[in-house]
């Protein structure tokens, strides 16, 4: 073999060794590009899983502030309603413990209302009945109530008197006055008891 068929035969080897490189080239490349593709999708898997979690999780969250502010509505709706029956309770239990007071102070009034009749009781028994009488008008006083007791020729209130008697009079100024008090009345700053039942002056 002369020189020049050595060099054209290294030539083709160096060739050949050329070409098998830029072919090991070209597949490490789509192998490379194959595992970057593969690992993207990877990351787009995990970032979707991640929000679908958070999404569930606030869901979760939602539903548990919903329930729990359901349920402490209704807990102060609860505790409202059986203020109101307790306060309903006591004030019917004092309405009923006053309505016997009031009984026992108009029955002690009709004892009463006949001053020498009643100056004429045996003064140890009086001083007795007297004494009840008084401690009943304390606790009425300490509980808020007063005593409607108009005076004699003050104009009606139809608010707080009722009229029982009508007397008959000539004289114009004591027309729809109150002539006398039959029984007293009680109020409170709220609401009237009970009007005092009083005879009117009507011409």
């Amino acid at each position: 073999m002369n020189d020049n068929e050595e060099i054209a035969k290294q030539d083709e080897i160096f060739s050949h060794d050329d070409s098998n490189e830029s072919f090991s080239d070209d597949v490490e490349f789509v192998a490379d590009e194959e595992n970057s593709g593969g690992s993207a999708l990877s990351g787009e898997s995990k970032l979707q899983k991640s929000k679908e979690k958070i999404e569930k999780l606030t869901s979760e969250k939602d539903e548990y502030l919903l329930n729990w502010q359901k349920e402490r509505a209704d807990f102060v709706n609860y505790k409202r309603e059986e203020d109101v029956r307790l306060n309903r309770a006591r004030a019917i239990g004092f309405e009923r413990g006053l309505e016997g007071v009031i009984k026992m102070l108009d029955t002690f009034d009709m004892a009463m209302v006949n001053k020498d009749s009643w100056s004429s009781v045996d003064a140890n028994w009086r001083m007795g009945v007297e004494y009840i009488y008084n401690e009943g008008l304390k606790f009425l006083q300490d509980s808020g109530i007063e005593i409607i007791e108009p005076t004699l020729t003050s104009a009606v209130d139809p608010n707080i008197h009722e009229s029982v008697e009508t007397i008959d009079t000539n004289d114009e100024k004591l027309d729809h006055t109150v002539a006398s008090v039959i029984q007293k009345g009680y109020r409170t700053s709220e609401y009237v008891i009970r009007p005092a039942k009083v005879a009117v002056y009507t011409l």
